[in-house]
């Protein structure tokens, strides 16, 4: 089956994931109207208005009003300036 990864080690399995492409976006935080999503190895600042994103979808990430890095750090100080 395709949905079922394998290897050796945690460490293994977790790359393989990683490279698949295939993450469930996480809710990191909620800040006013906007919610901190992690999406694989990225952060999102996304509006609540925008309602349901689809994140392999690079044409909707890439609306002008959700804030993007490789940190929660970088996305929280953007989103509060």
């Amino acid at each position: 089956r395709k949905e079922i990864v394998k290897g050796a080690t945690i460490e293994e399995v977790r790359v393989k994931i990683e490279e698949s492409g295939r993450f469930d976006p996480e809710l990191v935080q909620t800040v006013e109207n906007y919610n901190i999503i992690k999406y694989g190895k990225v952060f999102y600042a996304l509006p609540m208005s925008l309602g349901q994103i689809d994140f392999t979808n690079e044409t909707q990430l890439n609306q002008t009003d959700i804030l993007k890095g490789t940190g929660y750090d970088e996305v929280f100080i953007r989103l509060c300036l």
